[in-house]
């Protein structure tokens, strides 16, 4: 399960798998705005989904999601700004079993800061850093406060994936990006 603003309008939304134990579907869906309606479902097989993170992946500014399953492949859902393809834009070439990710900056690119405003809650693009905060509270992923805020964030980077899994045959992975 995730918190993140998946459709731009600035809500979180929340992003859960379900891995099929309780007669659910096997998918990964998303619920959107403070309603929590359901906004999306991905469009693959059913499986034992496991793990998931929402993480501004491409680096344009919005969230993307990348899910992994018990004995499957890792799947990255990319976001154009309207919300997440039901599909997924690419796959891992190994099945395992996807028990935790995380994502980390390992060559410290988040450099950039910028300024953010705005009244009541809002989601933070990218989940970036927030560095200072006038007038609200932050919390992972969001600011919120009774009125106007301001926020200096560090601009989101594209960052590497670390994923624990329980196969001893298999140990632990790290994703890294190009440079």
């Amino acid at each position: 399960m995730d918190w993140g603003d998946v459709n731009g309008d600035g809500a979180l939304d929340l992003v859960i798998s379900d891995n099929l134990q309780l007669g659910g579907p096997g998918v990964v869906r998303a619920w959107c705005g403070p309603s929590l309606e359901l906004c999306w479902t991905s469009k693959d097989e059913a499986a034992y989904q496991s793990a998931l993170s929402l993480e501004d992946v491409d680096g344009d500014g919005d969230l993307d999601l990348f899910a992994g399953s018990w004995w499957g492949v890792g799947r990255l859902y990319l976001n154009d700004g309207a919300g997440l393809s039901a599909t997924p834009s690419a796959t891992t070439e190994r099945s395992i079993v996807y028990e935790a990710l995380a994502w980390l900056d390992l060559d410290g690119s988040h450099a950039a800061e910028v300024t953010l405003s705005g009244v009541g809650l809002a989601a933070v693009p990218g989940r970036a850093p927030v560095r200072s905060l006038v007038g609200a509270v932050s919390a992972d992923g969001w600011i919120s406060g009774p009125g106007a805020w301001t926020a200096t964030v560090l601009a989101p980077a594209p960052r590497d994936l670390a994923v624990t899994t329980w196969d001893k045959n298999v140990g632990n992975l790290l994703f890294q990006r190009a440079p």
